[in-house]
């Protein structure tokens, strides 16, 4: 009996990875590789063709000794947002400016003034920052003129990606809605163009296809260099948090992912109805056509942790701060950790924001503070929730290097009040894109992608439900009384 797997790619910020899959779902072969560093100083920015040569190599690897079957097609994800620029003969203009560099602000905080920012919000359903490509593109029209006109083509990472595997120019509904989409047309609004100063983009954006289709075959120059299959389909793929979505099938409204990654991600299965005003986080179209994901994405996620184990642990293992942590007690010891480290975007946006201990005194300890970080970030996550007018299920999917903390775990499901069911295997996004390769082909998986969810359920404490309540208060509190300090922060 012949057997076949499937190949799916994720060019991440920080890494990028390719794994092989069965049709039932199997992890048969994984590899990854750092992604490339910014060379400018102070930004948030990767080579583009560093990254394609990254992503070759990483195929290359995957096939290499690989004695298991045929390839069948190929399906890619990739971070969203961001400005990635292609010249006339389909080179990059330069590197590829991503969805975290906060160097256009001002453009956003003059689209503010005006109104044009709203305009534009409530028709693609997300609230602008500094890292979408129409704000980037602003700031280097004003910047960078000569370099900005060079633009023919924006697209985004994974469009990147295949274009490099098949030769072809294409997009997803899920990487196009931000932010010129109008979520009422399905299409691009012309007047958003207009309204945000950036009429240059109109004939660049490329037209948005389904994430299932079959965009192209393998180049024959690229099936040489990896050793793939000449020909092999590549789908046209979609943003890592719709294949995420879609490799743990999360499909129906009111399904709720957490993503408790380097930032956090928020993220809930609508019905295809524009959000109303105000508007706060992101809408995507989800990859299965007929639903939107409703995204809310704090910055400081695991990252928060990983800062304090350097800035409070000293860099001790973190299994030992961990372990301090949990013999704090809940509040931790009335310290409350605001994690805004890196400023915020969600539930609101504060370029100025920054880190803020409340409550330390003479008697606070190192678990005293960790803990505070950790429920820092839970309080984080649960007032997006509540921004965003989400009614919590009563279970949902976290997923994340943070997830790998039990003492986390109990934490989210106690500060959110639901059970949280863990999916430990890290590889839903691969898997995701895997799926859309398989269907772009014209295979149909044989398993269902939410049996791939682990069982391990974390089910909330009633009391400790109560305690985490009046301490998300004071937390709420705190930020409020921050507000002013934040916004001179900006300025």
């Amino acid at each position: 009996m012949t057997r076949y797997y499937y190949i799916g790619l994720d060019v991440g910020t920080s890494v990028i990875k390719a794994a092989a899959f069965s049709e039932a779902g199997k992890l048969i072969k994984i590899v990854s590789e750092p992604a490339p560093k910014s060379k400018i100083v102070d930004r948030a920015s990767q080579d583009m063709n560093e990254i394609w040569a990254i992503t070759r190599h990483l195929l290359a690897q995957l096939v290499d000794k690989l004695d298991y079957g045929t390839p069948i097609s190929i399906g890619v994800c990739g971070q969203g947002d961001g400005l990635w620029m292609l010249d006339k003969n389909g080179k990059p203009v330069t590197d590829a400016i991503l969805w975290n560099d906060s160097f256009a602000q001002g453009s956003v905080d003059e689209w503010g003034s005006t109104g044009a920012a709203l305009k534009a919000s409530l028709k693609c359903g997300t609230e602008l920052w500094a890292g979408t490509s129409a704000a980037i593109y602003k700031q280097i029209q004003l910047d960078a003129p000569d370099l900005a006109a060079k633009a023919v083509t924006i697209l985004h990472s994974k469009d990147w990606i295949n274009y490099k595997l098949t030769g072809k120019l294409a997009t997803d509904f899920s990487d196009a809605t931000i932010p010129f989409f109008d979520l009422k047309l399905m299409d691009y609004a012309s007047e958003s163009f207009n309204e945000l100063g950036v009429e240059a983009l109109k004939n660049t954006v490329l037209p948005p296809q389904f994430s299932a289709e079959n965009l192209g075959s393998l180049l024959t120059k690229v099936a040489q260099s990896t050793g793939l299959p000449d020909g092999l389909p590549v789908a046209v793929g979609a943003i890592d948090i719709g294949a995420m979505h879609v490799g743990l099938g999360l499909d129906a409204p009111g399904d709720v992912l957490l993503i408790l990654g380097t930032t956090a991600v928020v993220s809930v299965v609508t019905d295809p109805k524009p959000p109303l005003p105000p508007i706060i986080g992101a809408t995507l179209v989800h990859p299965m056509p007929g639903r939107f994901i409703r995204a809310l994405a704090p910055l400081n996620g695991s990252s928060a942790l990983d800062w304090a184990q350097t800035a409070i642990g000293g860099g001790e293992a973190l299994e030992t701060l961990l372990e301090d942590a949990s013999k704090s007690e809940i509040g931790s010891g009335r310290i409350l950790f605001l994690p805004y480290l890196n400023g915020e975007r969600a539930p609101f946006v504060a370029p100025g924001a920054t880190g803020v201990f409340v409550g330390l005194t003479s008697n606070s300890r190192r678990g005293d503070m960790i803990r505070a970080v950790l429920e820092g970030v839970a309080f984080s996550m649960r007032d997006c929730i509540v921004a965003a007018g989400i009614s919590m299920p009563e279970q949902v999917i976290l997923t994340g290097g943070g997830a790998k903390s039990p003492l986390w775990r109990q934490i989210l499901a106690n500060v959110l009040g639901c059970s949280i069911t863990v999916d430990n295997s890290g590889n839903h996004g691969l898997w995701g894109a895997a799926l859309l390769g398989m269907a772009a082909a014209g295979h149909t998986p044989s398993t269902k992608p939410a049996s791939k969810v682990s069982k391990l359920i974390y089910a909330p404490d009633p009391t400790a439900r109560a305690l985490y309540n009046k301490c998300f208060q004071r937390y709420c509190d705190a930020q409020a009384a921050m507000a002013e300090v934040f916004e001179k922060n900006q300025h």
